[in-house]
């Protein structure tokens, strides 16, 4: 069900579209229908409001098909951040190294772009944890951590050690 999620967001984004842009030219014929309606009845001698509901017409017809655009636009930038959120999380779990492409300028033509992908690097080696010496160290008498023999107070319990 939640396989290939983000596909299936992009799908919801062009259907979305589709029906968002079908309903407001509905929306905008029906007004059209009832513009004329309004102008072939007898309240239109009072007040011709036939106007209005062309006016509102063509503004259902124009917002709504870019409504629907945005936000379809907005569904599929979703779904695409989603699948590459996949990606990267399979690359992890796998304990593969990521090589994504690194835009950079020439540097004689601004107008052209070159790809370069990055070098494959050392691993960063694991820093040790700290040891101090343990001739030099001062144990706290009440945890028995070791502390740096210039330390005033113990870095685990906290008690005064001079």
């Amino acid at each position: 069900m939640f396989a290939n999620s983000g596909k299936k967001v992009k799908i919801v984004g062009v259907i979305f579209f589709i029906f968002g842009s079908i309903c407001s030219v509905w929306g905008s014929i029906k007004l059209f229908e009832t513009a004329n309606e309004v102008k072939d009845s007898f309240y239109s001698s009072i007040r011709d409001t036939s106007g209005d509901f062309i006016f509102w017409g063509i503004m259902c017809l124009i917002g709504g098909i870019l409504l629907s655009y945005l936000l379809s636009i907005l569904m599929v930038a979703f779904g695409d951040l989603v699948e590459n959120t996949d990606i990267i999380r399979k690359h992890i779990e796998n304990g593969k190294s990521l090589h994504l492409p690194v835009s950079q300028t020439n540097q004689h033509n601004t107008n052209t772009q070159q790809t370069q992908y990055p070098q494959q690097t050392q691993p960063i080696p694991q820093t040790q944890p700290y040891k101090p010496d343990l001739q030099k160290a001062v144990i706290c008498p009440s945890c028995r951590t070791d502390n740096k023999s210039s330390a005033t107070f113990c870095r685990n319990c906290g008690i005064k050690l001079k």
